[in-house]
C-alpha cells in the first residue's frame, strides 16, 4: 500500500487504483480507503464501486465533508434525489446553515415532489429569504424553485436583491411572468394611481424613459414636483440653472414592477446582452 500511496501522491490515479483494489481494507476507516475513493472519483473509474464505498463511509465512518460532496455530485448526475437528500441531511446535521447543501436539499425536495416535502421546503424558504448568498450560481436555482413552488415573496425578493447580476435579471423577468399568471394574492408588482412617498415612477421626458424612486431623502427636488400627481399627468419642471422641461407620468408602481420595467427597457437595447426574443 506504500507504493499505492506514492502513486496517489504523484497523481497516477489509475496505477494507485489497481493496488488499492487488491489490498485496501474496506471494512475499517483508514487513509488508504479515503485515497482509493478519491482516486476512483478523479479517474472516473468503476462508478458502482465508488458509490458503494461512499455510502459505506457515510453510514459507518467519520464525517468527511469532501466525500459527502463527491457522493452528492454523483447522485445529482444520476438523478438519485432520495439518496442525495440523505447526503444533504447528513451534512446539515453538522452544519445546518451551509448554503451549498441547503440549496441542494431544496433541489432534491423539489424533484422528489411528495406531500411531506412541503414543510421542509417552507422552512428552507424562510432561511433563504434574508440570506446573503456566497455562491452566485445558487441564487437563480433557489429563487426559481421558490417562485415555481408559490413562495413568490421569498423568491422574488432574492432575485430583486441580486438583480445587478445579468443572469439574475433575465430570471427576474421570467419570475414576474410566472407570478402574474399564477398568483392569486397580488402582493407584488403593484400599480398605483397617485404618486406617494415610497413608490416608484416611470416617466417620459424628451423622448427618453426614466425612473425615479419617491424617497424623501433623495436630494433631487423632483420628489416635491412629482408628489401627489396621478398617472398620465404632464408636469412642467422649472429649473433655476437650466432650461425648463416637461415630463409625462407613464406608470406609478412598487419596486418589483419598477425593476421589471427597467430590465424590459434595458433589453430593448441591442448591446444589453439579455437573452430576450
Amino acid at each position: 500500500l506504500y507504493i499505492a500511496d506514492t502513486y496517489y501522491y504523484c497523481r497516477e490515479y489509475e496505477l494507485a487504483i489497481d493496488l488499492y483494489k487488491k489490498f485496501v481494507d474496506k471494512d475499517i476507516e483508514n487513509h488508504q480507503l479515503f485515497f482509493y475513493i478519491h482516486s476512483l472519483y478523479i479517474a472516473k473509474k468503476d462508478s458502482g464501486e465508488l458509490l458503494t464505498l461512499l455510502e459505506k463511509w457515510r453510514l459507518n465512518f467519520s464525517f468527511q465533508p469532501n466525500l459527502l460532496r463527491l457522493e452528492a455530485d454523483l447522485c445529482v448526475i444520476l438523478r438519485d434525489w432520495n439518496r442525495c437528500l440523505q447526503i444533504c441531511n447528513t451534512f446539515l446535521d453538522k452544519d445546518n446553515q451551509d448554503e451549498a447543501f441547503l440549496s441542494l436539499k431544496l433541489k432534491c425536495l423539489d424533484a422528489i415532489n411528495e406531500d411531506w416535502c412541503d414543510n421542509e421546503i417552507k422552512s428552507i424558504a424562510e432561511f433563504f429569504k434574508d440570506h446573503t448568498f456566497s455562491i452566485e450560481q445558487n441564487i437563480p436555482i433557489v429563487a426559481n424553485i421558490l417562485v415555481n413552488r408559490g413562495y413568490f415573496v421569498e423568491g422574488m425578493e432574492i432575485l430583486y436583491k441580486y438583480s445587478d447580476k445579468r443572469n439574475v435579471r433575465f430570471e427576474y423577468l421570467q419570475a414576474t411572468l410566472i407570478y402574474s399568471q399564477e398568483s392569486q394574492n397580488k402582493e407584488l408588482l403593484k400599480e398605483f394611481n397617485e404618486i406617494t412617498d415610497g413608490c416608484f415612477v416611470k416617466y417620459e421626458s424628451n423622448g427618453e424613459i426614466n425612473f425615479f424612486e419617491m424617497d424623501k431623502k433623495n436630494s433631487d427636488n423632483l420628489y416635491d414636483e412629482l408628489l401627489g400627481h396621478k398617472l398620465g399627468d404632464v408636469i412642467s419642471i422649472k429649473r433655476m440653472s437650466s432650461k425648463d422641461y416637461s415630463i409625462r407620468i407613464l406608470r406609478i408602481m412598487d419596486k418589483y414592477l419598477c425593476l421589471h420595467d427597467k430590465i424590459f427597457e434595458e433589453a430593448k437595447q441591442p448591446l444589453s446582452g439579455l437573452p430576450m426574443e
